[in-house]
């Protein structure tokens, strides 16, 4: 049978997070302009969602849309680099190795037990990520300069819910709990050249 579906709605929705970075770095010269650097990270960070749903009608909360989520990570990042560096050009090549660890407590209603049951979840792996810089002058007013850079990063709150989010009832989207770290390549090369004397340039 056709028909209209109506949802009268209102919902409390909390996020917080929390984040702490330090980092310290080491450099040594090799001699013939090579250089080599030690550097190491930690990275500590803490979020947490609540979302409580509520049918306007009477008032009640629908367990259904409720949930909470608590998703801590640590990660430390123990890097080497080795640079060449003379007057026009400069380049580098390194790497990173990250281990990482992810507790992720997603709490939802179960209408089995009628009760709300804690969902864990943890993860422990190493990540390495690879850097590469070089930058140059090709003449006076002409330069290069490339950057590559992998990275290990963290599924947001959002993406890890497992209940419906209906905020918008004509896209529906579910969350993964067991979501793991994903890894992305960034690259990015640019030229630049002026002209001093006509106060004209190209990028």
């Amino acid at each position: 049978e056709d028909g209209d579906t109506t949802v009268d709605q209102f919902f409390n929705s909390n996020q917080k997070s929390n984040s702490m970075f330090a980092r310290v770095t080491y450099t040594e010269p090799l001699g013939g302009n090579f250089f080599v650097e030690a550097n190491y990270a930690y990275n500590w960070s803490k979020s947490s969602s609540g979302k409580e749903t509520f049918n306007t009608a009477d008032g009640l909360q629908d367990y259904s849309f409720s949930n909470s989520v608590v998703n801590l990570n640590s990660r430390h990042e123990m890097g080497a680099n080795l640079m060449y560096q003379k007057e026009k050009f400069r380049a580098q090549l390194g790497f990173s190795a990250q281990p990482t660890h992810t507790y992720n407590s997603t709490t939802q209603y179960d209408p089995a037990t009628g009760s709300f049951e804690p969902r864990e979840y943890t993860d422990d792996r190493w990540n390495w990520a690879p850097q590469a810089m070089m930058f140059g002058d090709l003449t006076e007013n002409a330069n290069i300069r490339f950057f590559y850079r992998g990275r290990s990063s963290q599924p947001s709150t959002s993406q890890l819910m497992p209940v419906p989010d209906n905020t918008n009832p004509l896209r529906l989207s579910f969350g993964n709990p067991s979501l793991t770290p994903y890894f992305s390549h960034n690259a990015n090369m640019d030229f630049r050249w002026s002209n001093k004397e006509t106060f004209s340039s190209m990028n």
